[in-house]
């Protein structure tokens, strides 16, 4: 009869033929067997003893050789099997100490040992009603075995039978007072019912009779855990680990507390060593995956969540790292796929909709964003980036009180969330609340110090507020952080010549060169941060500068072509434009723009042709239907026109001007009514527009209707009184019911604010004559005819006045300019032929 190892279960007795190596010379029991082995003799014994031997020196992998070279030689033997079974356990693979505990029991059926290790394992197999069994068997060999009540005080509590499994408990310890195995039960007892001291009680009371008991070390350091107790907790999952150094339990446990204390590294090496041990541990490779993606080594993750998939094809966690991993790469078609698919196996999982509602927004899907945030927050109400994400959207969308309530909602759920911090300073900034901004950017960087951004928004503000020394150690402390990042060399840069020191600009610029000379054009990245504050002559100099060094870059000619844009350079606009859309045929923000410069130059059938081609690259560009329908409105299309139109307010319905342009198609269409109806919605969306009230008083002009006209027309004045058309169209309505002294003061309103507004000066003209006032009607004529000397109509009516005046001969020369210009103008011929010149 072999000795028996007693590894998984402690022996009540120890049979006198036990074999203990450590009450025996080591070295000389290895030696002894080893003799006996080399000697050629094949005996069982011999490779056992061995087996043991090298199994307390924890020499593992040389343990399981002899066991299995034991084995070889009488495959029957059960104590070989129960040693071998144990060693399995510890390793926690559970399926091959299954197999040789098995094995034990055949060889053994009645051993106590072996009986208890297969309730164990089924136990930790998820096989609870075989696990009772095997206990029960070992109970009817032996009511006062305290390890079979362990064991099914171990079940009980797994399927939080409270009751049941605190009676086991105590009946082990009314055997055995002194069982660290009874005591760490009850302290299983006490976590369950969530009392931490009396089960830390327990624990080091376990301890204290066993201090080698993994399991008490375990517990211990799972409750150090929740305490937050991280480095009392790393103490005792080592310890773990010392008594059984492959222990995958204890070692994913470590990995999380090295997380929590920012040992990345060693978390890594932790969740490695547990892959080591066993390459199907699936939880091992998704918890890898995750520190990847917070590391930014997005491939890496890739390969990890790939063959967690590859182990259990169902892992919705892994599927969703995957997800997470393709997005940040840029993937974002098979990122969504991917966060679809998670949706699919767990219609539940807010953190799948959640990624789903990241790459809408990056699609610029900004409502179906909101759709899948929403279903996030649906599946889980505590769920705080879904609540961050949302307020992205708000912000983005101008919801300024949206985002900000979105953003500390977020903050009350994960007050450790430094992002949404960094984005309520953003929210500040934009409203001009500064103090407020750089009090939240100040606790962003407290909760997390290697936020860049935060310290370039800090800086910003002390560089405003003329705090130079706090701006360039700021813009300093984000170059320390991100050295690859350009954003902040090009803002140190800007402060350095906006102070006219050239020297130290230079400086960083070949200090940024240096360290990473991929870090792009940094003269476009400074040309960015001038355009964004409005010096644009300042960017297209920097933009420049940057194509003298690097001239096939599309995106570089884009913002040049955007800059002289707005200065209406429009030619050099032009240029530009076109060469990045040749560097870059897919950039669809390019041909936006170039569409707009052909636009203003009244190239309406290139623009159309170039507005066409953005909406084929990108559908989503719904707004150019507006600039469209103003090119077929003024190739008189009024149909497309208004079909454009209407494409605008499908996803924008509460545009006024969009309204004003398609009533004046119906206008020009004579149909009055719908034009009417239209200019009346643009000022029910937007009563502070003058441009509607304006066009209406226009057609009540038309229609005769002069009263409401002039109520028009004046609100429009109320609204804009620069609004020199509205000045001379009221003008025109006071005269037609003569109320001819609120007529001249009208006109003169108009042509104070715009002299050349030859409508006004000559309608001015027809009043001053109309009440005699010859000397002002001939003024204004003449003043007429400076821009506009083909009049003939003018012509005639100075000759008439100047013939009032008994001016003939000015008489005379009017009539004759105006048969020169119309020689069958009956009038002047009538004037002429009555004053017998002819």
């Amino acid at each position: 009869m072999l000795d028996k190892l007693r590894d998984l279960v402690p022996r009540k007795k120890k049979s006198k033929d036990f074999y203990n190596p450590a009450l025996h010379d080591i070295e000389k029991e290895q030696k002894k067997y080893q003799n006996i082995i080399d000697s050629g003799k094949e005996d069982v014994i011999a490779f056992f003893r061995l087996g043991r031997i090298y199994q307390h020196k924890e020499q593992i992998d040389l343990a399981i050789k002899n066991y299995e070279r034991a084995l070889s030689i009488n495959p029957s033997e059960g104590e070989v099997h129960y040693n071998l079974g144990n060693i399995y356990f510890k390793q926690e693979i559970f399926e091959k100490a299954l197999e040789e505990f098995e094995k034990a029991f055949k060889a053994m059926p009645k051993d106590i040992y072996t009986l208890n290790a297969l309730g164990n394992t089924y136990f930790k197999l998820g096989r609870p009603e075989e696990a009772i069994k095997y206990h029960e068997k070992a109970l009817k060999l032996d009511q006062e075995d305290l390890y079979s009540y362990i064991g099914i005080g171990n079940i009980a509590l797994n399927q939080d039978d409270i009751k049941s499994a605190t009676d086991y408990f105590n009946k082990a310890l009314q055997i055995n007072n002194e069982s660290a195995l009874a005591h760490n039960g009850i302290a299983k007892v006490y976590l369950k019912q969530e009392k931490l001291q009396d089960a830390m009680l327990e624990l080091l009371q376990a301890i204290n009779l066993d201090a080698k008991l993994p399991s008490a070390h375990f517990d211990l350091g799972k409750i150090y855990y929740e305490q937050e107790k991280y480095e009392e907790a790393i103490s005792e999952f080592r310890k773990v680990i010392s008594f059984i150094p492959n222990s995958m339990s204890a070692r994913d446990m470590l990995s999380s507390c090295l997380l929590k204390t920012n040992n990345i590294k060693e978390a890594i090496e932790e969740l490695t060593s547990i892959i080591t041990i066993d390459d199907k541990r699936v939880s091992a490779y998704s918890k890898l995956g995750v520190i990847y993606l917070q590391l930014g080594e997005y491939e890496k993750a890739l390969e990890v969540f790939t063959i967690a998939i590859e182990i259990d094809p169902e892992l919705t966690s892994a599927h969703n790292g995957l997800g997470m991993a393709y997005s940040s790469l840029g993937r974002h078609e098979e990122a969504l796929l991917k966060f679809q698919e998670v949706t699919i196996l767990d219609p539940k999982n807010a953190s799948a909709h959640c990624g789903l509602g990241a790459i809408y927004k990056n699609q610029n899907k900004l409502s179906k964003a909101k759709m899948e945030y929403s279903k996030a927050l649906e599946l889980d109400p505590t769920f705080a980036l879904a609540y961050y994400r949302m307020g992205t959207i708000y912000a983005e969308e101008g919801e300024t009180n949206n985002a900000m309530k979105a953003y500390k909602h977020a903050l009350e759920l994960d007050p450790n969330m430094a992002i949404a911090r960094y984005s309520i300073g953003v929210l500040y900034k934009n409203q001009k609340k500064i103090n407020k901004a750089l009090m939240e950017f100040t606790k962003t960087i407290e909760l997390d110090k290697n936020i860049p951004e935060a310290y370039i928004e800090m800086a910003n503000i002390y560089k405003n507020q003329n705090n130079i020394e706090e701006a360039i150690r700021n813009y300093k402390k984000s170059i320390e952080l991100t050295s690859s990042s350009i954003i902040a060399y090009s803002n140190l840069i800007m402060l350095y010549e906006e102070m006219s020191e050239t020297d130290k600009a230079q400086n960083i610029y070949k200090e940024a060169l240096n360290i990473n000379p991929q870090i792009g054009n940094i003269h476009y990245k400074v040309g960015l941060l001038y355009e964004e504050k409005g010096n644009l002559e300042k960017a297209i100099k920097k933009y420049t500068e940057a194509l003298n060094i690097e001239s096939d870059i599309g995106l570089i000619h884009y913002h040049l072509g955007r800059g002289y844009y707005k200065l209406k350079n429009l030619d050099e606009a032009k240029k530009h434009l076109e060469h990045s859309i040749q560097l870059n045929p897919a950039m669809s923000e390019a041909y936006v723009e170039l569409g707009n410069v052909l636009f203003d130059k009244k190239q309406w059938d290139k623009a159309l042709d170039i507005y066409k081609k953005a909406l084929s690259i990108d559908p989503e560009l719904k707004i150019l239907f507006s600039n469209i329908g103003k090119i077929y409105q003024r190739q008189g299309n009024l149909q497309k026109a208004l079909n454009a139109y209407e494409n605008v307010l499908k996803f924008n319905p509460d545009e006024p001007e969009i309204y004003c342009n398609m009533a004046q198609c119906y206008v020009e269409l004579k149909q009055i009514d719908k034009a009417t109806l239209l200019y009346h919605k643009a000022i029910s969306i937007n009563p502070s527009l003058d441009i509607p009230h304006f066009k209406l008083g226009n057609i009540y002009k038309n229609q005769g209707k002069n009263e409401k006209a002039i109520e028009a027309y004046k609100k429009s004045i109320e609204l804009n009184p620069k609004n020199y058309m509205a000045l001379c169209n009221i003008g025109k309505a006071y005269k037609s019911i003569k109320m001819l002294k609120e007529a001249i003061y009208s006109y003169q309103k108009a042509l104070e604010i715009n002299p050349a507004l030859s409508s006004a000066c000559y309608n001015l003209g027809i009043v001053y004559e109309e009440i005699g006032n010859e000397i002002e009607a001939i003024k204004h004529y003449e003043e007429v005819l400076k821009s506009n000397p083909n009049l003939v109509e003018i012509y005639c009516r100075l000759g008439k006045l100047y013939e009032k005046q008994k001016n003939l001969k000015a008489s005379v020369r009017s009539f004759n300019k105006a048969l020169e210009i119309d020689p069958n103008n009956k009038e002047a011929k009538s004037n002429l032929e009555n004053m017998r010149i002819l």
